[in-house]
């Protein structure tokens, strides 16, 4: 299921927004964490993983506070608008800014509880980019009445042994969006995050692969190689 599912979700031709690869890219590291980032909010549940959105909702702020305050990339095609995100980071700009961009571990401390609550009871992540993901690639499921998913561990290790491929590819869907907002140079280079774990097969291919990585190479890549495993 996991491999069909990404493959699923690699196969769109375009993009309305950064939401859906972002919080993907956010669910890559239910399988490769720190504790005190966010392990808190992660309950083992027989098969499945119960994750608390504001694991989700730390990371999500974390990957768009560097392109709002440090790149100032904008998020929509036309100059006057902005995204939700963008707003509740401006909102909570004097609370949260920073010299350097936080940590994860800083978005996951009580200091940001505020925004993270906020940012969870938005329209943007409850009533859009959740339920509009899940439409594109069906991973996990939605708790109603609450602020939790469910998702299988075997998705999970799926994630966890392929997360730089996976995040390389994301990488390449969010910059070449961004790429038709923005007359900014290299932003495929203003993604990288620095991986300080190698999680098995996942070192295969860095996240820091070159933004010509092409989406549909992985996707036959996946298909055609064998070391790439479905769980």
């Amino acid at each position: 299921m996991s491999l069909s599912e990404f493959n699923r979700f690699f196969k769109k031709q375009s993009l309305a927004a950064t939401y859906k690869p972002t919080l993907l890219k956010c669910l890559l590291d239910l399988g490769d964490y720190n504790q005190d980032e966010g392990g808190k909010w992660i309950e083992t549940k027989d098969d499945s993983l119960v994750v608390d959105l504001n694991f989700v909702v730390a990371r999500f702020l974390r990957y768009y506070y560097p392109l709002k305050f440090k790149f100032k990339l904008k998020q929509d095609p036309q100059p006057t608008k902005t995204i939700q995100i963008y707003e509740i980071l401006e909102r909570f700009k004097d609370e949260i800014f920073m010299k350097s961009i936080p940590s994860k571990k800083q978005f996951c401390s009580n200091k940001f509880s505020t925004i993270r609550e906020i940012t969870i009871k938005s329209g943007a992540i409850k009533q859009q980019v959740l339920p509009k993901l899940l439409n594109d690639c069906n991973i996990y499921q939605i708790i109603e009445n609450s602020k939790k998913i469910v998702i299988k561990k075997n998705i999970v290790n799926f994630m966890k042994e392929n997360k730089n491929l996976l995040e390389s590819a994301l990488n390449n869907m969010i910059s070449t969006y961004l790429e038709g907002c923005n007359a900014s140079p290299n932003i495929s280079t203003k993604l990288k995050e620095t991986i300080h774990k190698q999680c098995g097969r996942s070192k295969i291919i860095s996240n820091t692969e070159p933004h010509s990585l092409k989406r549909i190479y992985l996707l036959r890549h996946w298909i055609d190689n064998p070391r790439f495993t479905e769980a």
